[in-house]
């Protein structure tokens, strides 16, 4: 296994635990990192059923009751200026699209978390199904809200402890 394959499955470990640390419940990677159905095997599909197909969407698997694609990415480099473009940033704009056919168009909330090298870790959330986390937003990226791990997952764990209806809110989003 190449060093960057070992590298995106350790990320995808982490951003797993991330999730099972905020929700108090299970996530793991997905078998083969959600490449048997990603964008360009989209058509496999057709011999799956919902449970198979949810399973085996994104790159991380939800627990039981919940449905959320979560696309993880782990990168050398990132142009981060082209963030602030009115086109974005093509890197993240053609990242942003996997996540968003697997979820049927944006019809299925998901997010992109992805990792820089000697930079940090991100997640990137559609601003129209996470409203609610929009006091914690550093920066808004065309339509989407963008902020680091760190803060998300510090913040958010502090906002749950604090305020359970937050909480309540933020994964009655994701719960089916």
């Amino acid at each position: 296994m190449s060093l960057q394959k070992q590298k995106g499955n350790s990320f995808e470990r982490d951003i797993a635990k991330l999730f099972t640390a905020l929700s108090g419940e299970s996530w793991i990677r997905t078998p083969h990192s959600g490449a048997y159905l990603g964008l360009s095997n989209s058509n496999r599909k057709n011999s799956l059923d919902d449970k198979q197909i949810s399973t085996l969407l994104g790159d991380i698997a939800n627990p039981t009751g919940y449905k959320l694609i979560i696309e993880c990415k782990s990168y050398k480099d990132f142009s981060f200026n082209s963030l602030l473009s009115p086109k974005g940033n093509s890197k993240l704009n053609k990242w942003l699209l996997e996540p968003y056919y697997d979820s049927e168009k944006g019809n299925i909330p998901y997010c992109l978390c992805f990792k820089i090298n000697n930079s940090g870790s991100y997640i990137v959330l559609p601003m129209k199904h996470f409203k609610i986390l929009e006091p914690l937003i550093k920066l808004n990226y065309l339509k989407y809200q963008l902020l680091d791990i760190d803060t998300f997952l510090i913040i958010s764990l502090e906002e749950f402890k604090l305020n359970e209806v937050l909480h309540k809110n933020l994964f009655s989003i994701i719960k089916e």
